[in-house]
């Protein structure tokens, strides 16, 4: 009989060891049941406790709405000022924020800006600054002081325009540009103040090439996150 006994404490003892061992794994696995996975979301695990994101939303993420959609599309208006005076239009797609195309059209209020009645440019824009900062983790405390910051552009195209006394397309030339642009709702997506310098040379290699004209443009605009 006491060899039996033992025999059965020794299996009751292994029985309630092997229970309170797994209670925690139970218990994990009972809340992680609540745990609802969504890809939106930065968790990227149902598992209680195995990921533990700093924060729900996107607001410090450092990217401030960028990786919405595939393209930044900006669409903006406002006026070119150098020896002259022009109403200026410009629309842009960048892919993730960084490379891009632009075109651009002004035409002066009265007279010629820069010797231009009208003129129309189309080239690439490149913002160098985005991908690098954002991978290596260095956003500030500013979100609207960061996207200024990444914002930062050169720009190389080409340029048609109408001389004072001649007709559209009579001159073209080489256009390189400088630029940046403030996020207003201190996001990506909404509406941007853009400043922009502006180097044009006609036909630098040509009959009608002339020394470098520089203008300002100024605009008011909206951006767009576009494709996914």
């Amino acid at each position: 009989m006491r060899v039996g006994a033992s025999a059965l404490t020794r299996r009751a003892g292994l029985a309630l060891a092997l229970g309170l061992s797994s209670w925690p794994s139970l218990a994990r696995a009972e809340g992680s049941a609540s745990v609802r996975w969504d890809p939106g979301k930065r968790t990227t695990s149902p598992v209680a406790d195995e990921v533990h994101p700093s924060d729900e939303s996107d607001a410090h993420d450092g990217a401030y709405g960028r990786f919405d959609g595939l393209f930044d599309a900006g669409l903006s208006a406002g006026g070119e000022l150098g020896d002259g005076a022009a109403v200026s239009t410009r629309a842009s797609l960048h892919y993730y924020f960084t490379a891009g195309i632009y075109a651009s059209y002004s035409d002066a209020l009265a007279g010629a800006i820069a010797g231009s009645s009208r003129l129309a440019s189309l080239g690439v824009d490149l913002r160098p600054a985005f991908i690098p900062r954002w991978s290596k983790d260095m956003e500030g405390s500013s979100s609207l002081l960061d996207l200024t910051l990444d914002s930062i552009s050169i720009g190389l195209g080409g340029f048609v325009r109408q001389p004072k006394d001649g007709a559209f397309g009579d001159r073209r030339g080489l256009e390189l540009s400088f630029g940046l642009g403030v996020p207003l709702a201190a996001w990506a997506e909404g509406p941007w103040l853009g400043a922009r310098s502006l180097l044009r040379w006609d036909d630098p290699w040509g009959a009608h090439a002339r020394a470098a004209t520089v203008t300002t443009q100024v605009t008011l605009g909206w951006h767009w996150m576009i494709g996914k």
